[in-house]
């Protein structure tokens, strides 16, 4: 993963770790991980960010796949980096 990401993932786990400790919210720590690493994926392919930009702006036909992904194209500091289902 990039670095310039690492940060956001850190916080996105330990607030999974701190949801765990409520046994209905203990799939979080699994989620957050399967999201960043789908993310970590992206990230470190060539030409991340004008795929982001494209689904951004709603040129669906130059990114396929930001809609399968919650939280995806919105900022890392967003429930969707973090694992929004867990808490919401």
């Amino acid at each position: 993963m990039p670095p310039r990401f690492r940060e956001d993932f850190r916080a996105g786990y330990e607030a999974a770790l701190d949801a765990a400790h409520d046994f209905d919210q203990f799939k979080c720590i699994r989620e957050v991980l399967h999201l960043w690493r789908l993310r970590s994926v992206a990230y470190s392919r060539p030409h991340h960010e004008e795929a982001i930009r494209a689904a951004k702006e709603g040129r669906d036909e130059e990114f396929v796949g930001a809609d399968l992904i919650p939280g995806w194209a919105e900022p890392s500091s967003s429930a969707g980096s973090t694992g929004a289902a867990c808490w919401s």
